[in-house]
């Protein structure tokens, strides 16, 4: 969760940075525009003093671009937050998952299941100890297979000799 706070926060400072312009175009939009080129100005008129009644107003209107500052900041943080939830869980997943699957392949040799089928999707570092526990299994189930192989030859020539010392003892008593 410590890496999404820097990512609230930026959203958050750009969603600032966003509606601060926003809040001044609304503020400004209300003021005299200057005449356009061409135009001859109106000579100046006397200034004229504020009144309570435009304090007021400037008072309610900067109040209400802060309210919508305000409103767009807390909805950019709830929305950071919900990414950053779904992309934490996203990134935990694509984890967890091979390195479960890895698990399930370890305790599957543990338990002599060598026939077991390894899918591996990826190219990362699960990924990669996923295809060492396939080939690790493969190469595994071959010895199995060799020394199955060879214990079968060492019992056909044990038979093969057996029968050779019988045929030989019987040879013998007929002697």
């Amino acid at each position: 969760m410590r890496k999404s706070i820097p990512m609230v926060l930026v959203s958050a400072l750009l969603a600032a940075l966003l509606l601060l312009p926003a809040g001044y175009t609304a503020v400004f939009a209300q003021q005299q525009q200057p005449p356009a080129q061409g135009q001859q100005q109106k000579p100046t008129q006397q200034p004229q003093q504020p009144t309570a009644a435009h304090a007021r107003s400037a008072h309610d209107e900067s109040e209400t671009v802060v309210a919508t500052a305000r409103a767009v900041v807390i909805a950019t943080l709830a929305v950071s937050v919900v990414l950053a939830i779904g992309l934490g869980v996203a990134i935990t997943r694509s984890i967890t998952r091979p390195i479960a699957e890895g698990v399930r392949v370890a305790e599957a040799v543990a338990d002599g299941n060598l026939s077991l089928a390894v899918a591996v999707q990826g190219n990362d570092e699960a990924a990669r100890l996923l295809r060492s526990l396939s080939r690790m299994k493969d190469r595994l189930a071959q010895v199995v297979s060799d020394v199955r192989s060879n214990a079968d030859s060492v019992a056909t020539a044990s038979a093969q000799i057996a029968q050779g010392n019988q045929d030989l003892s019987q040879r013998t008593e007929q002697q």
